[in-house]
C-alpha cells in the first residue's frame, strides 16, 4: 500500500511556494506596441495585427463574417420624364405637385390658402349647373370641327386601364361623367330657353344629337339668327336690325341718349395684331340679346323670378337698356 503524505507537507507544495515567492509564476503580459493587452494564450486582434489587417490600437477585431448585400442593378422600363405607376408609366409632372400656389411659407398641405375668390372660382369650375362649369367640362370632349367651323363635342366612355381605371370602372366612373357631361349640355342650351319661343328655340348656342353636341362657331350663329325676328319688346325686328343699329343710336339723350355696348376689350374679342374681331364682337351682343329674351339667370342658370319682357336691346339707343 503506497504511503499518503499530505500535500502541504509534501516537497511539491514548498517547490510551489518557493517558485512563487522567488516571482518564477509571475504571468507574463502581452502588451502590443500600441500599449493595449491582448490575451497571452490566443487573441484574434494578435493575429489580425501580425497580419496587418487591424489597426493595433483598435479595441475589437474585424468581423469575420461579411453581412453587406450587393447592390443590384435597378432597370427602369420607362422613359425619361416618366415613372412607372400601377404598371403604367405616367409623366412625372403629374406627381407631387401642390394643388395651391398661394404663399403659404409653411407649405402645409392640410391648409387650404386660397382666398375666398379663387375658392368660389374652382367651385364654378367644378358645377356643371352653372354656364361656366359646364362651357370647361364640355370642352374635355372636343373631337373637332364640322365643315361650318362649328366645333363638335362627343362623350366616350374611358376604358380600365391599369389598377386607377379598373377601380374607376367599378366606382362608376363612366356614368358619373355621362352625367356631368348630360347636365353640361343641358345647362349651355338652357342659356337661350325662352317663353317666348316654347317650341324650338332660334337663338340656342349649339343643338344635341345624342351624346354628340355641337357648339356654334360665331359666323354661323351669326348666319343661323340674323333673320330671325326678336319677340317682345323689339316689335318685329330681326336680330340683324337690332345689330345694324350697334353705336348708331339716334334717341335724345333726355331719353335715354346712347346705349350700352358690349365691352369690346376681351380676349377673345381680340385678333392677334390687336384689333377687335368684329365676327366675335357682334356674336357676343347676339348672345347676350338670346340671354335677355330667356326666362333662364345667364349666371346661375336658374329660372329667372320674373318673366322676360324681351332683348333689352333698343334700336334707337343702338344698344343695351338693361342687363346684357
Amino acid at each position: 500500500m503506497a504511503e499518503f503524505t499530505p500535500f502541504m507537507q509534501g516537497t511539491k507544495a514548498q517547490s510551489i511556494i518557493d517558485n512563487l515567492l522567488d516571482g518564477k509564476l509571475n504571468p507574463t503580459p502581452n502588451v502590443n506596441s500600441a500599449g493595449n493587452f491582448r490575451n497571452p494564450f490566443f487573441d484574434l486582434r494578435t493575429e489580425q495585427e501580425n497580419a496587418g489587417t487591424l489597426d493595433p490600437s483598435a479595441l475589437y477585431p474585424n468581423p469575420q463574417l461579411d453581412f453587406s448585400v450587393p447592390e443590384e442593378e435597378v432597370i427602369d422600363p420607362c422613359q425619361e420624364g416618366f415613372m412607372l405607376v400601377d404598371g403604367i408609366c405616367q409623366p412625372i409632372e403629374t406627381f407631387g405637385q401642390s394643388l395651391y400656389t398661394g404663399d403659404d411659407k409653411d407649405n402645409d398641405p392640410v391648409v387650404d390658402t386660397r382666398t375666398e375668390d379663387q375658392k368660389a372660382y374652382d367651385e364654378m369650375k367644378k358645377d356643371t349647373s352653372l354656364p361656366f362649369g359646364a362651357n370647361r367640362e364640355i370642352d374635355k370632349y372636343s373631337v373637332g370641327f364640322d365643315k361650318d367651323g362649328n366645333e363638335i363635342f362627343e362623350f366616350k366612355k374611358r376604358p380600365p386601364l391599369g389598377l386607377i381605371g379598373i377601380f374607376d370602372a367599378i366606382t362608376g366612373g363612366n356614368a358619373r361623367r355621362q352625367d356631368r357631361y348630360n347636365e353640361a349640355m343641358s345647362t349651355i342650351l338652357g342659356q337661350t330657353q325662352s317663353d317666348f319661343y316654347p317650341n324650338a328655340n332660334p337663338f340656342a348656342f349649339g343643338n344635341q344629337m345624342g351624346n354628340q353636341f355641337t357648339k356654334f362657331s360665331n359666323q354661323n350663329y351669326l348666319d343661323r339668327v340674323q333673320d330671325e325676328i326678336v319677340k317682345g319688346s323689339n316689335q318685329g325686328a330681326t336680330m340683324g336690325d337690332l345689330l345694324g343699329s350697334v353705336g348708331q343710336g339716334t334717341a335724345p339723350i333726355n331719353q335715354g341718349g346712347q346705349g350700352t355696348q358690349t365691352s369690346d376689350n376681351s380676349n377673345y374679342m381680340m385678333q392677334d395684331n390687336g384689333r377687335r374681331d368684329d365676327t366675335a364682337y357682334e356674336a357676343a351682343i347676339a348672345k347676350n340679346i338670346a340671354r335677355n329674351l330667356s326666362n333662364r339667370d345667364s349666371t346661375t342658370g336658374q329660372k329667372k323670378s320674373t318673366a322676360s319682357t324681351g332683348s333689352g336691346f333698343s334700336k334707337s339707343l343702338g344698344g343695351f337698356y338693361k342687363g346684357r
